[in-house]
Parts: structure tokens; C-alpha cells; sequence
């Protein structure tokens, strides 16, 4: 389990940027996808400043999104803004097929994960930046700090 754009179940949260080391778009777009183990570098959202142009998937899969970034870039002093751009799969992976809420997330996490699944979503929320406040993380952060359970 992973945070993801979700425009449908999620919630606004602050974003932050770090600056590439690549000067050539396709180039960072490649690096990004490396370093968030992506099966497909289409995976990874784009928007560039002077054309306009942006990912067609991300478009697709986060609309809302993509044209938040998209304000944002025409804003800021950067030539393009990448993103990890999954979609949510949170349905498709369970075998009931329930929609995505807390309580379920933290259901799956305590009681369907093994082990190392469970870490693994956790590590991961623990990596993400503070200011990245997600009711999902909020929860997971009570739950540890109050009775250890997901731990």
C-alpha cells in the first residue's frame, strides 16, 4: 500500500518538489521511474511549461490533478514537473473488491497483509515527507502510536 492520487477517495494534502539533476525531461521522467521501481516509465506524470504539453495518461487517470500541476507550473519557475502517477488499485487488489476507506485500509494493513507487506506499506508512509498529511497516514500514525498494532 502506497500513497497515491486518488481523486475519487483522496484528499488534498501539501505537495512538495526537489529539483532533478537531469536537465532532459525524458531523462529525469526515466530516473524517477527507476527510483519508484515502476514496471512502465508511462507511469510517471509529466507536464511541460512552454508547450502545454503533459502526460496523456496522468491526464487520464488524475484530470483534477494534472490541472493543478499544470497551475502550479505556470507559476513557478521550473521548465517541467514530474510525478509519480499510478492509479489506485486499492479495489482491484482485494478479493471482496470494497471500495478504499480508512477503516479498510487500516483493516487490510493489520489483518490481509503478511508481515512484510505490512512493513513494507509502512516504511513507505514513514518515508514520505511530514507535511505529506493523509487521513491513511494520520490513522496508520495513531494506530501505531497509541496501541502498536500495526508495527
Amino acid at each position: 500500500m502506497t500513497l497515491v492520487i486518488d481523486e475519487e477517495h483522496g484528499a488534498p494534502c501539501r505537495t512538495f518538489v526537489a529539483q532533478s539533476a537531469f536537465s532532459n525531461i525524458g531523462d529525469a521522467v526515466d530516473n524517477l521511474a527507476a527510483r519508484e521501481g515502476l514496471y512502465h516509465k508511462e507511469d510517471v506524470g509529466w507536464a511541460v511549461a512552454v508547450s502545454g504539453a503533459a502526460s496523456g495518461r496522468a491526464a487520464l487517470r488524475h484530470p483534477s490533478a494534472v490541472q493543478g500541476i499544470e497551475e502550479f507550473l505556470g507559476q513557478a519557475d521550473f521548465d517541467a514537473v514530474i510525478w509519480t502517477a499510478l492509479p489506485p488499485n486499492f479495489t482491484a487488489r482485494l478479493s471482496d473488491g470494497a471500495s478504499f476507506s480508512v477503516r479498510r485500509a487500516l483493516s487490510v494493513l493489520s489483518d490481509d497483509f503478511s508481515q512484510s507487506e505490512r512493513q513494507a506499506s509502512l516504511d513507505y508512509m514513514r518515508r514520505a515527507p511530514v507535511g505529506v498529511g493523509t487521513p491513511l497516514r494520520a490513522a496508520v500514525e495513531e494506530c501505531v502510536w497509541s496501541s502498536g498494532r500495526l508495527t
